[in-house]
């Protein structure tokens, strides 16, 4: 009788041990499969964010177009829109642009210049988009 508990008992172990490694694995792969999406998803973004700037890059723009990004990034803290080596897209930046508008310096359809850079400002990367006379 002996044996027929120990037997017992040894089929009762091993289905436990089982029962918590396949478990265990279970667990593993879900974490795994959850780092994989983050990954995916942050990879998403990151090519978003560059195609979004892509129309930046070494470009002829208009006024219009540095009003416009300047607006857009209005407080962005990921994003530097410069025109003559000012922010311009803060309040104090908008507040120097409406100034330019209004005594007739930028115009809609004058020309300018855009370039896109990538920035360490304080440890962080940033996108600077400058505009400047053409």
């Amino acid at each position: 009788m002996d044996t027929s508990i120990n037997k017992a008992l040894m089929i009762g172990v091993s289905i436990f041990v089982t029962l918590v490694i396949v478990t265990g694995v279970i667990v593993v792969v879900n974490q795994i499969k959850n780092v994989y999406a983050e990954v995916y998803n942050v990879n998403t973004n990151i090519s978003t964010r560059f195609d979004e700037f892509s129309k930046y890059q070494e470009s002829n723009r208009t006024g219009l177009d540095l009003i416009n990004a300047a607006n857009k990034y209005y407080n962005d803290s990921l994003v530097i829109v410069e025109y003559k080596e000012q922010a311009v897209n803060t309040e104090e930046g908008l507040d120097y642009l409406n100034n330019e508008v209004e005594n007739s310096r930028i115009t809609y359809d004058m020309k300018v210049y855009s370039s896109v850079e990538t920035v360490d400002i304080d440890g962080v990367e940033k996108t600077k988009i400058i505009f400047i006379d053409k």
